[in-house]
């Protein structure tokens, strides 16, 4: 219906707007490192980011899940459940990092980078916590504080690095430096917003942290796999990139991937903004609501896609620079493979939401990370960044392709009503376009 597009826009413009500031900076902070640093430079700070964002995944231990659900529940002692997932987020990072370094050397991908290795340690743990107490913050249903602290996280890390290029003193590890103090006081003014918490549950009963570290970890457990499978499958081609072709050609490829990352961030307000009609709704009615979204939101893509691909050529060039425009072909395909991946993440609400059976969602993750393994070796060693592209687009499509087939034998539907936006829903939607036309010239004639 024309209710459904107009709600879908609004709906995902809201849950856009609590993001677009942060993406505005994380995007500024990206293009200061470009042009001070170079691909070479930009390429081995992502890879850093990106270790570090592995081995917060592979510590997570389900934990950041049971997190929202637990920080919900009135009866826990939040501030013990804060002050736990430090010590997880301090202790399991830097066991793991420091293991792997020591015990297996021949593949540590830094063994010519102690300082890139230390910088991977340290930024681990300040990446796992933030997610943990992002995640708290979002079952005690304080989105607001979260949100201000990363506002005033990125504003703070994206003056230091317009100083720092400003200076002249611009480097690699004036960087990761700027990135270590930042997002660790971040990290220490999570922990003592914490120890508020504690001290305001102090007339609370009192509850043993290991007893409740086994519930959440029992709780948490189950989706885990699914998690490291998902992140793992869309990384691992950044650092197997380094591993053939150094950090130049990691960073020709993080430019296209961090700005056709962002187009799961509409995918992320969409599915936000509908997962509560489905999980409302029963039967065959949250079938045919899912499929008048995903209809919608197909329209939707398709116009992004063609824009993005289309502007990709003058943005690389305009923002990045010359040195950069190696980046248009693969941000080009990673364009159309972040749309498919978010189609895919708009039908997991079904899964999730309706038939209650996330496994589905976690086997096709755990194959989509096998297959990632494979084409991206086949392919890195003689395309470099562009192989890297399309590789994720192989799985990423994989993955949509799976999630849909799943889907329509489940919900028994149709493929023509899962992904053809018919003449009806067309007609439907011009009619609401121009009684909203109507609605807005009236207002300016009064």
């Amino acid at each position: 219906t024309p209710a459904t597009v107009m709600s879908i826009i609004r709906l995902s413009l809201i849950g856009l707007s609590s993001r677009v500031f942060v993406l505005a900076l994380t995007f500024v902070s990206s293009v200061v490192i470009a042009r001070g640093v170079g691909p070479a430079g930009l390429g081995e700070y992502f890879v850093v980011v990106t270790t570090a964002a592995l081995v917060a995944t592979f510590c997570d231990l389900g934990l950041s899940s049971s997190a929202v659900v637990f920080s919900g529940e009135r009866q826990r002692r939040v501030g013990v459940i804060g002050l736990l997932l430090l010590g997880v987020a301090v202790i399991v990072p830097l066991a793991v990092s420091t293991s792997i370094h020591a015990l297996y050397p021949a593949l540590s991908m830094w063994g010519h980078s102690p300082l890139a290795a230390a910088a991977a340690i340290l930024i681990a743990p300040m990446t796992l916590y933030n997610n943990y107490w992002t995640f708290m913050l979002v079952g005690r249903r304080q989105i607001a504080i979260a949100n201000a602290f990363q506002c005033v996280t990125y504003v703070v890390f994206t003056a230091f690095l317009i100083a720092l290029r400003v200076s002249g003193r611009m480097s690699v590890s004036s960087i990761i430096a700027a990135h270590v103090a930042v997002f660790g006081a971040q990290m220490v003014a999570q922990a003592i917003l914490v120890a508020v918490w504690r001290a305001h549950d102090a007339h609370m009963a009192p509850a043993s942290p290991w007893s409740v570290l086994r519930e959440m970890l029992r709780f948490g457990l189950p989706v885990y796999p699914s998690t490291v499978a998902s992140v793992f499958s869309l990384r691992i081609g950044i650092l197997m990139l380094a591993a053939f072709h150094g950090t130049f050609a990691s960073g020709i490829y993080s430019v296209a991937f961090q700005l056709a990352d962002k187009m799961l961030l509409i995918a992320r307000s969409i599915q936000d903004a509908i997962y509560d009609d489905v999980i409302a709704l029963r039967g065959s009615a949250a079938i045919a609501a899912l499929n008048r979204y995903m209809r919608a939101s197909i329209l939707l893509f398709i116009c992004i896609t063609t824009a993005g691909i289309l502007a990709a050529p003058v943005a690389v060039r305009l923002f990045y620079g010359p040195s950069f425009v190696e980046s248009t072909l693969p941000l080009q395909v990673l364009i159309i493979g972040s749309a498919l991946f978010g189609l895919a993440g708009l039908l997991s609400t079904y899964f999730v939401g309706q038939i209650k059976k996330p496994v589905i969602l976690s086997a096709i993750a755990t194959t989509n990370a096998m297959l990632a393994i494979g084409v991206n070796r086949l392919l890195i060693p003689s395309m470099a960044a562009n192989g890297a592209a399309f590789a994720m687009l192989i799985t990423q499509t994989t993955a949509f392709l799976a999630t849909l087939i799943i889907y329509v034998r489940l919900a028994q539907t149709e493929f023509r009503s899962v992904l053809m936006f018919s003449e009806g829903d067309a007609r439907d939607l011009r009619a609401k376009i121009a009684a909203r036309l109507a609605v807005w010239r009236r207002r300016a004639d009064v």
